[in-house]
């Protein structure tokens, strides 16, 4: 997300499924953060190995800029509003909302920094 532009050709506005899932899976995450870590680090050790996904910055560094960016960009809480509208199959009580998403993933930023 932190290079995403959305004029072009190939851009995916359902990226934002990712931080719904982030969400949904962080009683799990959690369980097992040094597991979790290392599967972050590999991940983001991968990603920037490709042109069109290198971000310049140390994994914690580019999760922390993402969570400002969703913050400040109110067009992806609209994508996900969206996304979740016509993707969740959870009842309308069980689904999880845009600030909710947001609050855990800052919470799991807060857990990879605190291990690493």
């Amino acid at each position: 997300m932190i290079k995403r532009d959305r004029n072009s050709e190939g851009d995916d506005p359902t990226l934002v499924r990712h931080i719904h899932d982030l969400s949904a899976l962080n009683g799990i995450i959690s369980g097992d953060i040094e597991q979790f870590y290392s599967l972050f680090n590999a991940s983001h050790d991968i990603d920037q190995g490709s042109t069109a996904r290198q971000t310049g910055m140390q994994a914690l560094e580019a999760v922390g800029n993402m969570i400002e960016e969703l913050k400040s960009d109110g067009l992806y809480q609209k994508e996900y509003e969206q996304f979740v509208a016509s993707m969740s199959y959870a009842s309308d009580d069980e689904q999880i909302d845009f600030s909710q998403a947001i609050e855990k993933l800052s919470e799991l930023h807060g857990y990879l920094k605190a291990i690493s």
